[in-house]
C-alpha cells in the first residue's frame, strides 16, 4: 500500500539493450535499408515511365499543331526521274501532279549504267544483221541448207522417185524457192540426174489412178501409194 509521500509514474528513459535485443533490431535496421532502396526504385521506374508517356503526347501535339496550321502533311508519293544526259541533270515530278519537284546532277555510278546498257543495245544491232545474214546464207547455199541433208535421205531411200521441186517442197515443208535451191544443188553434186528438158524438174508426171502431178506422191487409196510413197 502506497503512502501519501510516494507517487508512481512511467517515462521514457535510456536504457541497456540486451544482447538479443541488440540482435533483433539489427535485422530490423537492414530490412528498412532494403525497403528505402526498393522504394526509390520504383519511383524512378515510374518517373522515367510518365516523362516517356509526357514526351510521346509533346511530340503528338506538335505534329498535329504543324498540320493544322499549314494544313499539309508528309506523304508517300509516287515520283519519277527524268534524266538529260547531254546536261548531266536529272528531273524529278511526283505522279499524282505532274509537278517539279527538285534537279540534281546524274550519279556516277548512273552514267556507268547508262554506258553499259548504250553500248550493250549497239553490239546487238550490229550482231542483228549478221546473224540475219548468217541464217539466210545457210539457207541459200544447198549443201550449207540444214535441209539438203534429208533430201539426199528421201532420195536414197528410194532410187525410183523422180525428185522434183514439188516433191521438196511437200516432204521438207518449205518454199518454192529454197526447194529449187536444195535440188539445184542435188544435181550439182551428183546425188540426183539433171533432167534431158528442164522443164522436167516441175510437174511433169501425172500418176494415171489419183491423178497427182507428183511421182512418189499419191492420194490415199491410190494403188501406187505403196509402191512409191516415201515416209515423211
Amino acid at each position: 500500500m502506497e503512502s501519501d509521500d510516494i507517487k508512481r509514474e512511467e517515462r521514457e528513459l535510456s536504457c541497456k539493450l540486451t544482447e538479443e535485443e541488440t540482435l533483433d533490431y539489427s535485422r530490423r535496421l537492414a530490412g528498412e535499408h532494403q525497403s528505402k532502396t526498393q522504394s526509390e526504385l520504383s519511383k524512378k521506374q515510374a518517373m522515367s515511365e510518365y516523362t516517356a508517356q509526357i514526351n510521346v503526347h509533346e511530340s503528338n501535339i506538335s505534329a498535329l499543331s504543324q498540320k493544322v496550321s499549314t494544313g499539309q502533311e508528309m506523304r508517300q508519293v509516287e515520283c519519277w526521274w527524268h534524266y538529260d544526259w547531254e546536261n548531266n541533270e536529272k528531273t524529278l515530278f511526283r505522279s499524282d501532279t505532274q509537278t517539279l519537284v527538285k534537279i540534281v546532277e546524274i550519279e556516277e555510278f548512273e552514267k556507268q549504267q547508262h554506258l553499259k546498257l548504250r553500248k550493250k543495245k549497239e553490239k546487238k544491232a550490229d550482231t542483228e544483221p549478221l546473224k540475219e545474214s548468217t541464217e539466210e546464207s545457210a539457207e541459200h547455199d544447198g549443201q550449207g541448207d540444214m535441209l539438203y541433208s534429208e533430201a539426199v535421205t528421201l532420195v536414197e531411200q528410194d532410187k525410183t522417185i523422180f525428185i522434183t521441186i514439188s516433191f521438196l517442197q511437200k516432204k521438207l515443208k518449205i518454199g518454192y524457192n529454197r526447194a529449187s535451191r536444195i535440188l539445184e544443188d542435188l544435181m550439182k553434186n551428183g546425188v540426183v540426174e539433171a533432167p534431158d528438158n528442164p522443164v522436167e524438174a516441175g510437174e511433169m508426171y501425172e500418176c494415171q489412178d489419183c491423178g497427182s502431178p507428183e511421182q512418189g506422191v499419191h492420194s490415199d487409196g491410190c494403188p501406187q501409194a505403196d509402191s512409191f510413197d516415201v515416209e515423211e
